[in-house]
Formats: C-alpha cells, sequence, structure tokens
C-alpha cells in the first residue's frame, strides 16, 4: 500500500471510526475482552436466579390466527419440518439438519479465526434462531406442546454445545444478539399470559449476551452500519425480558442510547439507509419496529427528531419495492438478512414497510392482505398524534428517489450522492425495470462474501450492473472486499413524472462525462446514455443489461441491434459524428455463447461474473447479459429502448 492509499481509506473511514476500531483492536490484543468477559460470566453464575423473565405483552393472537389462516397448512408444515430438526438456511434454501457449527468451542472467541476456505455465515446461519418464529407460529395456531418442546430442546442443544464467550458463534456480537432477539420472542410467545417467572437458563444466556456485546461496542460503533443497531437492539432486550436484574437497567438505558445515536448517523437526510443496500435498509426498519415493541413494554416512544428521518426512510424504502408482488430492487449488499418473516417470503418487502407506515404514518401503505401479519406481531400501533400529526416540511430532499410508473409496471434510476459512508456496490446510474410484478431488467446480487472462488463480494463492479463503463475502467477505485475508494457520486439533473436525469462525474479525470436519461414510452422505457469526450481518442463504451434467464433472438440490422425475449423486446442503437463501430455479446453464466458486429472482447475477469443473478445470499442462478458496446469519440449517444408485451418468439441461442 502506498501512501496515497493509504490517506485515501483514512479520508474514507474517517476518524471517528478508526478511533473507535484501533481502542476495540487494543481490548483485543491486551486480553482485556478476554479478561472481562471471565470476570462477568463468575459474577452471572454466582447470582443466577436473582432476576425472573417477564414475558414481552400485546401480541393479539386472535388477529394472528385469522391472518394466518389462509396459509395455515405451510405454517404448520414449517413447524413441523423445525420440530422434526430441519430448517432453510437464509429463508430460501434447501431443506437442511438444524445442527450448530462447533468450531474452537474452548477458545475465548477473541483467539478463534474463522476457517478461511469456508463462509463464516454458513456457521452462523443456524444459530442466528430465526427459524423459531415458525414454532411460534405452530404454536399459536394449534396450542401443539411439540412446538414448545422442541424449541426448549434446541435451545438447551445450542447452549450446551456453545458456551458463553468462546468458540464461532460467539465471534460476532450482532449474532449474539440477533439470536437473543428471536429467543426473547419466541419464549415470550410460549409463556404468554403467565406471571414473571425465574429461569436461570435464559437469565444465563441473556445477562452474557449483553457482557458481550459490551465488551466489542467500539467495533460496532467503528462499522456505523447494522452491527450498531443490532446490538443496541440486543442490550435493550435483556433489560426488557429481565427488568429486575442487576445491571438491567444500565443494559436498556445503554442500547436505547446507543440505537438513537446509530438512527441518527445511519439515516441519511434524503432518507436513504448508510450501506446503500435495499435488503440493509430493511433489516435496519425492521429494527426499529422490533425496538418499537421493547418501549411500549415500558411506556416510552420515540423522540420527536427521529420521527422525519424515519418516515423520509421508509419512504425511500417504498420507491425500491414493486407494489404488485412486494419484490424490491436488489441493490447494494443482500446477504439474506431477515429479522421477522411471520409467514412472508423473504423478497417480499410489504410486511415491513406496512407496519413501519402504520407505526410513523398513522396509515398502511398497502391494501389488507398476509402482510399485515408482520404489525400484528410487533404491535405496529400508530404513533400519538402529536408526533405524527404534525406537518413535516417537504423539499427536495423527498424527490431523490428517481421513479417512473406505468400501468403495467415501473422503472427507477440510481442516482446516490455518498456523503457519509463508504459504498457498498458501484452502481451510480443504475436502471431497475419492473413489469407486471416481476422485474425484467435485473441487478446482480452479492452471492456470498466469502468461500465462492471467483465470486468472493465481485458481484458489486459497476462491469456488471445495468450503468455505463467507459475503456473498461471501474468508477470507483476497488481497495478490498468491503471497500471502495474515490467515491463516484451522482447528481439529479431532473426529476418529472415522465423523465427522469442524473449524471456522474466517474470519467472526469480522462476528460469524459456521462448523463442517462430514462424516459416512460408508448411502448415501454427508453434509456439514452449521453457521452462527451473533450479528446479525440476513440473510447470503447460498454451497457451491461442483466436480463432474466429465457431463450433470445438476437440479430443485427440497419445499425441497429435488436434482442427479443417472450415478453419484451430490446433494440440498442447509437447516434453521433464519430462513431467507428458498434457490437454486442450475448453471456449466460459467465460463458459467451454469441456475439455480433464489431466487438472488442470483454476483460476475462469481468466475463466470468456476467450472466449471474443471485436473488439472495447463497444463491446462484443464470441470467442472461446482453453487453452493448460502442467505439467512439465526440459526443454521441447510447438508446436502449425496452418494448413490453411481445409476442413469443423461436429460440436462437
Amino acid at each position: 500500500m502506498n501512501l496515497r492509499t493509504g490517506v485515501k481509506i483514512l479520508c474514507a473511514l474517517g476518524s471517528r471510526k478508526l478511533f473507535h476500531y484501533f481502542r476495540y483492536r487494543l481490548t483485543l490484543w491486551s486480553g482485556l475482552a478476554r479478561l472481562r468477559e471471565e470476570r462477568a460470566g463468575k459474577a452471572i453464575d454466582s447470582s443466577l436466579g436473582a432476576a425472573r423473565f417477564v414475558p414481552l405483552a400485546g401480541f393479539d393472537f386472535s388477529a394472528i390466527r385469522a391472518l394466518a389462516s389462509p396459509n395455515r397448512a405451510r405454517a404448520i408444515e414449517s413447524a413441523d419440518e423445525i420440530a422434526a430438526g430441519f430448517y432453510r438456511p437464509y429463508r430460501s434454501g434447501a431443506r437442511t439438519p438444524l445442527l450448530f457449527s462447533v468450531f474452537c468451542p474452548g477458545q475465548h472467541w477473541s483467539r478463534v479465526r474463522a476457517p478461511r476456505n469456508g463462509d463464516v455465515k454458513d456457521l452462523w446461519e443456524a444459530a442466528r434462531f430465526s427459524w423459531a418464529e415458525d414454532l411460534a407460529r405452530g404454536w399459536t395456531l394449534t396450542s401443539d406442546v411439540r412446538y414448545p418442546t422442541a424449541f426448549g430442546a434446541i435451545l438447551n442443544r445450542f447452549l450446551q454445545e456453545n458456551p458463553p464467550f468462546s468458540g464461532v458463534q460467539a465471534l460476532s456480537a450482532q449474532e449474539t444478539a440477533l439470536r437473543l432477539i428471536q429467543v426473547a420472542l419466541t419464549v415470550s410467545v410460549f409463556s404468554a399470559g403467565r406471571e414473571p417467572f425465574p429461569d436461570p437458563v435464559l437469565e444465563r444466556m441473556a445477562r452474557c449476551a449483553a457482557e458481550r456485546i459490551l465488551t466489542t461496542r467500539d467495533y460496532a460503533i467503528a462499522q456505523n452500519n447494522n452491527h450498531w443497531l443490532s446490538e443496541a437492539a440486543g442490550l435493550m432486550t435483556v433489560g426488557a425480558i429481565f427488568p429486575d436484574g442487576s445491571r438491567s437497567e444500565r443494559y436498556f438505558r445503554t442500547g436505547w442510547r446507543d440505537f438513537q445515536s446509530a438512527l441518527k448517523a445511519q439515516l441519511l437526510p434524503d432518507g436513504e439507509y448508510v450501506q446503500y443496500s435495499a435488503n440493509y435498509h430493511r433489516f435496519a426498519l425492521q429494527l426499529v419496529l422490533w425496538v418499537n415493541f421493547l418501549l411500549q413494554q415500558r411506556g416510552m416512544t420515540w423522540p420527536m427528531e427521529l420521527i422525519l428521518p424515519l418516515r423520509r426512510s421508509i419512504r425511500k424504502l417504498s420507491a425500491e419495492v414493486d407494489s404488485w408482488s412486494g419484490g424490491a430492487n436488489n441493490v447494494g449488499h443482500n446477504d439474506g438478512a431477515l429479522l421477522f418473516a411471520f409467514g412472508s417470503p423473504f423478497g417480499d418487502y410489504r410486511p415491513t414497510l406496512q407496519a413501519c407506515a402504520r407505526v410513523f404514518f398513522g396509515r398502511p401503505f398497502f391494501a389488507p392482505g398476509p402482510w399485515d401479519e408482520l404489525g400484528v406481531w410487533l404491535r405496529a400501533q400508530p404513533l400519538p398524534e402529536s408526533l405524527i400529526g404534525v406537518e413535516f416540511p417537504v423539499s427536495y430532499l423527498d424527490r431523490t428517489a428517481l421513479r417512473l410508473e406505468r400501468a403495467d409496471g415501473w422503472a427507477s434510476l440510481r442516482a446516490v450522492a455518498f456523503r457519509r459512508d463508504r459504498p457498498a456496490q458501484s452502481d451510480q446510474l443504475h436502471v431497475s425495470i419492473w413489469a407486471q410484478g416481476k422485474p425484467i431488467v435485473l441487478d446482480p446480487g452479492t452471492y456470498r462474501y466469502n468461500g465462492a472462488a471467483g465470486f468472493e463480494n465481485r458481484l458489486k463492479l459497476a462491469s456488471l450492473h445495468n450503468g455505463l463503463v467507459i475503456d473498461d475502467i471501474e468508477p470507483m477505485t476497488d481497495a478490498g472486499k468491503f471497500l471502495w475508494l474515490d467515491w463516484r457520486s451522482a447528481r439529479i439533473l431532473e426529476a418529472g413524472t415522465a423523465t427522469v436525469m442524473a449524471e456522474h462525474f466517474a470519467y472526469r479525470s480522462m476528460g469524459a462525462t456521462a448523463k442517462r436519461r430514462l424516459s416512460r414510452a408508448d411502448t415501454g422505457w427508453l434509456v439514452e446514455d449521453s457521452v462527451r469526450s473533450d479528446s479525440n481518442a476513440v473510447r470503447t463504451t460498454r451497457i451491461n443489461w442483466l436480463l432474466p434467464e429465457a431463450p433470445v433472438e438476437f440479430l443485427i440490422e440497419n445499425g441497429k441491434i435488436r434482442a427479443r425475449f417472450a415478453a419484451f423486446s430490446l433494440c440498442l442503437c447509437v447516434e453521433g459524428e464519430r462513431v467507428l463501430g458498434i457490437g454486442a455479446t450475448l453471456l449466460r453464466g459467465g460463458k459467451v455463447f454469441r456475439e455480433i458486429g464489431a466487438v472488442r472482447p470483454i476483460p476475462w475477469e469481468a466475463a466470468a461474473l456476467m450472466g449471474w443473478f443471485s436473488p439472495v445470499y447463497a444463491t446462484l442462478l443464470p441470467a442472461v447479459s446482453l453487453v452493448f458496446t460502442v467505439a467512439a469519440s465526440g459526443r454521441f449517444t447510447l438508446r436502449s429502448d425496452f418494448r413490453l408485451d411481445v409476442r413469443p418468439r423461436r429460440e436462437n441461442g
């Protein structure tokens, strides 16, 4: 690493985060983390039984049963699957034995190193206990004692195999917090109506979880992402379920203070979430719903200063969501995080938005449906009129979501100003198109962070998104698996009801600028990319359109490239005074299967990653990448004309 790169990294991370990170590292290096937790563990063991478990209250079981009844058979089937010892990783995987990974169980977590050849998220997935809500739903619908019995047996097995503060399951304080939230909710459902009672096993788990979170609180603050929110919510959970514990009030107050600080730092002025990810945005809002539920237990509410940022954040996420299906643009990292599903598929964002809208707007965003169930579980009732009845100012901050509507679907143009934290994926000017509840222009997603040769977070590249790349140069500097340097913000030029336009300045240093216009057309959508180069140098400009896997007819005629799919067609052309050649490449699953026109080869590193789509973490599906290539100089405009509802054509590739 040279001095210039080092300075850029320091600037990208910021002094505050570096301070907390180095303090965290010092805690590990000095052994203070281990010594602190050893003392805490002894103190906890010597005082077990002093605190009583207070079940969280407010569940409307009759309303839950009414909402879940149309899918009663599936809910019971899912609960039976868990009771039989199976679950589905990342809420969408294949049926898998419910076993907990035991890795370095006798070592303090600070000395544990996750295996390099695998994905540590796979080791953590079962231990998140996200499957527990299926047992809670099954119990609510049937009162079958098999479900609480199975849960108790699985929880005891986990605690026996994974002692506090040791092994891979204690490596992440966030995982510890998320596990505790799920356990607290599930045990509260099974214990509904009971008076507070001592539970030494759960008390030990909760208090040890709180101490584990406090040990690396500096790390959570340094990350300034969902770690900080999750761990703060975990501390509040301990204080809520064991309110008469000796340190419970401190846990709750520290968690509540941290949660508010995290929201203030992570909700950007226009409502964007600091991680620039739809999935993480939803995850953050689900944590908000959980904290709202905990606040209700104590008769507390939200401060006025957070209401407007939360409302903007809810609206911002809704601009990424399809109202027909509840699916969302797959922008940013998608690591499969989902705190609560309650019967909805992973890809449905309506439950979260519906519950948040009821709390912070006092009204639902969607018509009644199964997606109302999450709000009933977490008692998503409107905040007092004194908080949400206030007229909030409307400004340009409420018009940064570049979305256009048609009767049969919608499209969006991504334009983000990176101000407060590092971006996750290089997706400026990315276009997504939806038709009749389905995406027809895709975002590649994430697939895996680790353990997938060649794919470890590589789907973040601009060349894989539906944007524009000049001379095969990535707009930002890739400085690591989770770090971009030289952030390239975008500027909104037009935000109308029929046309939106933005530009970014990634290629200004080489004398080139790029603007993208997205317009609603009578037959579909028109995307126009205007490139201007100040020099006479010939530029190779590429646009990668990632499209669903389907048969495609592909040809070039009259200087235009046409691709016909079952439900739409795409016409590509270029206008300019000095256009030297055009061409296109079709790729499927990382392999080229058709080329036409004058095509400059795509760099093999990028080509191997094209034609793939990851709808959820650890799932990789083949798709079609249509890469439009233009060699030109001066000023020129690339046009991509999407025409919908085309009759099926014969397969030709």
